[in-house]
């Protein structure tokens, strides 16, 4: 489009240039007349009807398309002279917390102090100057005021991306490492770089290279001393305690979301469901105290307030489906981190048009986005935007999270490289949609020893809910609504539920009110007896990928087994046995099946012969060293196994002395769990905690050490196969060539 090359070469550094008369082709199209002319052109309107040329504001001139070490994009800043007095918009090589603008400058972390905003307030231009930011490399300080290396550092490094929130910095180094800082002291951390992630046992946190070639990543992290408390869409509040950090990355197909927690293990191996259960296609993302906005190519804006804790998945919580909202409690009162957080979670919202009534003719829109928080609870989230308004100004729309109407503050954004939206796209808004995870299953269910068909329609092992139907005698039916939120487990995983081996989560039956008052005697032979799990959350155990699911009780009655597959069953056996074959926990049999490693030995020449003994050999060499690429190494699982029989040791011995000693200082007012109100003190409530967390991840770890065992057994068996595929091809290809 024309009016973009003029646009683009406007954006001079420091060079607004004269005002131009505008040529006709430029005229507002709305005072065209509709017809042609001679040359098959439109004719325009009356020349009065045209207007000047916008000015543009001018922004910084940064180098485009910097590419670093093998072949990374890096950031455009390369002298410290380039770097703006504020940073408006965050990007992987700029950004800000509550306390610091950060940008990085040769493959280091320079910082420059800022002005907590408040909501309506704009950056002010501090008046110190950007510095070296400690250093500008992750390292330690010692005792002697000597400064150490991290681990997988060296001299030679380089800082190739970051992000920041709150009172946070993350980075991530060369050597594809993730390092993090929190400025100031907190209750576990002290005022230092750690290059370690995770929890019980943490470690390195390397970043795959699906993390490396994101779109976009951002770390949200909201606590007591920021955003104070969140609110559950019950409407009760929680105190944020310490704090909780979430790393999301927007994945290059543009709707796979995936999370990395500092409660999880340091994997990239979490993911959290989209809008539109993860079907809708994004450009950006951005995020900021367990809050996420997603951008697409129409200018469309989604968000969400989505971390670990509030989606269900944390054991240190307590959780529950009930909507009876809890009244009258203080969001900072200690007591709000022990009471019940409603679930479902946040749904996604879409957030209002930037141009509700039409886009003016000179705005446009980009793809650049930011979100930050600026204050206490859920929405105090100011959402920005790149973009023109109508005089042609360069700078962002802002708004509140919750506020209808955008506005428009011309800026400098210093970016370089700024996406611009397709104006017709913006006019047009149609919503782009990617293949998303949704199966239907077909199975057995199992109730009182008595065996049901069942269909499970949109199972999904990141989105939930599925909605499941049971075959009845006589053709009738029953329905029930499948919830699911992911399971925590210590394990280091690679990509569960996608890569081969199942993915835990725990469930919850949801029954209509319908279905709970009939009084047909085939529908209660069902329902009697999972009326005790209807909303009760978390009661079942599933083991699940994009293929098929295995469901049983979580309790030590088994009420209610479910197998489901896309090809299903008759009987409960072959169900369970067709759903044991269809895991490939390792991926030796699939690597070991590669067509560069076959050849027809009959046909084949001999140099094509020697090279596929060459590759077989070196697949069996890594294969034995345990050097796979895109397989899951059996030290994992040996790791695994060690970790399951320290952390279930411990959890057993503290769990045993609080239970004997009678720290367990819960008691129930309602519906609601929360301390006693004689023993409510900040002793009583983390000390019962302290016990609830012990309970639930020793019998989470339990499950998981169970299914860990069984896929050990499985890549085992696998492991031996593959060696033994791969040792009779190479001799066949050897006889092939005497």
């Amino acid at each position: 489009m024309l009016l973009w090359t003029s646009l683009a070469l406007a954006q001079s550094p420091m060079d607004l240039g004269p005002k131009a008369a505008i040529p006709l082709e430029y005229c507002d199209p709305d005072v065209a007349s509709g017809e042609l002319d001679e040359n098959g052109e439109p004719t325009l309107g009356p020349v009065s009807d045209c207007r000047e040329p916008p000015l543009v504001v001018p922004d910084i001139e940064l180098p485009s398309g910097l590419v670093g070490p093998e072949g990374r994009r890096e950031s455009p800043y390369t002298t410290v002279d380039q770097l703006p007095d504020v940073v408006r918009i965050k990007t992987f090589y700029q950004g800000y917390n509550n306390f610091h603008y950060f940008a990085l400058v040769d493959g280091k972390l320079y910082g420059k102090e800022r002005i907590f905003a408040e909501p309506g307030e704009l950056e002010v231009v501090t008046e110190g100057g950007w510095e070296l930011f400690e250093g500008g490399l992750p390292h330690r300080e010692k005792s002697d005021g000597k400064t150490t290396n991290l681990r997988g550092w060296d001299d030679t490094d380089r800082l190739i991306r970051m992000t920041a929130d709150d009172d946070e910095v993350v980075v991530i180094g060369a050597n594809n490492r993730v390092y993090w800082k929190r400025i100031g002291e907190t209750p576990r951390f002290d005022n230092q770089w750690y290059d370690e992630w995770g929890f019980p046992i943490r470690g390195e946190f390397e970043m795959p290279d699906h993390g490396l070639e994101a779109l976009a990543w951002g770390v949200g992290r909201r606590r007591i001393g920021s955003t104070g408390y969140f609110t559950d869409p019950a409407g009760d509040p929680h105190v944020s305690g310490f704090g909780i950090s979430t790393m999301y990355l927007l994945s290059t197909d543009q709707h796979t979301i995936w999370l990395a927690d500092t409660g999880l293990p340091p994997r990239l191996s979490h993911r959290m469901c989209g809008p539109e259960r993860s079907t809708v296609k994004a450009v950006n993302l951005s995020a900021s105290a367990s809050t996420i906005m997603l951008i697409d190519h129409a200018g469309q804006v989604w968000t969400r307030l989505a971390d670990y804790d509030t989606t269900g998945s944390t054991p240190g919580h307590r959780y529950n489906y009930d909507d009876e909202p809890l009244d009258g409690m203080d969001p900072f009162d200690v007591r709000t981190i022990d009471t019940n957080m409603q679930l479902p979670p946040e749904p996604w919202s879409q957030q209002p048009s930037v141009f509700p009534d039409g886009r003016p003719q000179w705005a446009h829109l980009s793809q650049e986005i930011s979100i930050h928080q600026n204050g206490l609870g859920n929405d105090t989230r100011e959402l920005r935007i790149v973009g023109t308004d109508d005089n042609g100004e360069l700078g962002y729309y802002r708004k509140q999270l919750l506020e209808e109407a955008w506005e428009f503050i011309p800026a400098s954004v210093s970016l370089a490289d700024i996406a611009w939206l397709d104006d017709a796209s913006v006019d047009n808004p149609v919503t782009q949609y990617g293949e998303g995870w949704d199966v239907d299953l077909d199975g057995v269910m199992r109730v009182g020893g008595v065996e049901y068909p069942i269909h499970i329609e949109d199972w999904n092992p990141v989105c939930t809910p599925a909605q499941a139907t049971v075959e009845l005698p006589g053709g009738k039916e029953l329905s029930f609504g499948l919830h699911s939120v992911d399971a925590w487990t210590p394990w280091r995983e690679l990509n569960p539920a996608f890569d081969g081996t199942t993915e835990a989560s725990l469930g919850t039956i949801w029954f209509d009110e319908e279905t709970l008052a009939s009084t047909d005697p085939d529908v209660l032979a069902i329902v009697d007896e999972l009326r005790p799990l209807h909303r009760e959350a978390f009661s079942l155990w599933i083991e699940g990928t994009t293929q098929g699911i295995h469901l049983d009780t979580k309790g030590a009655r088994e009420r209610v087994e479910i197998v489901a597959l896309e090809q299903g069953e008759e009987s409960f056996e072959a169900a369970e046995e067709a759903f044991l074959a269809h895991l490939d926990p390792a991926k030796f049999l699939e690597l070991s099946a590669e067509p560069t490693l076959l050849v027809d030995p009959a046909t084949a020449s001999q140099g094509q012969i020697e090279d596929a003994i060459a590759v077989n050999q070196a697949l069996l060499d890594a294969l034995t060293k345990g050097e796979l690429d895109g397989a899951r190494d059996l030290s994992d699982y040996r790791s695994n196994f060690r970790q399951s029989r320290r952390l279930t040791n411990t959890m057993f011995v503290v769990n045993g002395v609080l239970r004997i000693t009678g720290i367990r200082l819960i008691g129930r007012i309602g519906d609601k769990r929360r301390p006693k109100a004689k023993r409510s003190t900040k002793f009583g409530v983390w000390t019962s905690k302290v016990s609830m967390v012990l309970e639930n991840t020793t019998g989470m770890i339990l499950r998981s050490k169970k299914k860990d065992r069984l896929e050990r057994r499985q890549a085992k068996a696998e492991y031996k196969e593959a060696k033994a595929i791969l040792k009779d091809r190479i001799e066949t290809y050897e006889d092939a060539l005497e």
